[in-house]
């Protein structure tokens, strides 16, 4: 049994300095990460990213202000903020200052990146929108992008991140490692579950 704790600690050990002093983590997650495919579409989509106490924390009010930035230089017609309970809401406020028309603005309520696509269906679809660009970070629009196109979007992929400009520290490296596992966890648990 010592043994095998011994290989183990090795083997993490290994692992850990794999990732954090060579540059194979920022390799994989370019390679899983959406590269940008912009155009115009019929609808931008900005994804939730979460609230800090209240207020939209720096993954959504990233997605809000590029999904904000896209509509306004005429991309699409029509912005969706989706979240969890009161982020919609205080994106489209901003969208609204920063000279979306109100008219222009839908928000839809979700947990889930499953529930996002599936709430923006029901809210997109009766439209006639089937064209969205999808905001998010790089590593999450490949998930993102499988779930929305599963509900029978095509989805232009319109990253607010480059994984190229992640910094070249050892924590830096470390939280993109975590970033990319976690993902890939997600992903094919979306797959096994039928979501994708």
């Amino acid at each position: 049994m010592l043994r095998i704790c011994r290989i183990l600690g090795a083997v993490v050990m290994a692992a850990l300095a794999l990732v954090t002093l060579t540059p194979v983590s920022l390799w994989m997650a370019a390679g899983y990460a959406e590269s940008p495919r912009l155009g115009p579409a019929e609808a931008v989509v900005a994804l939730g990213g979460g609230l800090v106490r209240g207020a939209v924390g720096d993954p959504s009010l990233r997605r809000a202000v590029e999904g904000i930035r896209l509509q306004r230089r005429g991309l699409a017609p029509v912005i969706l903020f989706t979240g969890e309970p009161s982020e919609p809401e205080i994106r489209a406020e901003l969208a609204r200052e920063l000279g979306v028309p109100p008219d222009a603005i839908l928000t839809a309520t979700a947990k889930t990146t499953r529930e996002e696509a599936h709430e923006a269906a029901m809210l997109l679809r009766p439209r006639g929108i089937r064209s969205v660009l999808l905001v998010s970070g790089s590593i999450h629009l490949t998930r993102a992008r499988g779930a929305f196109e599963r509900e029978g979007f095509k989805v232009l992929p319109a990253p607010t991140d480059s994984v190229g400009a992640v910094g070249s520290g050892a924590t830096e490296r470390l939280f993109l490692t975590r970033l990319l596992v976690r993902e890939i966890v997600a992903r094919w648990y979306y797959r096994v579950a039928g979501y994708l």
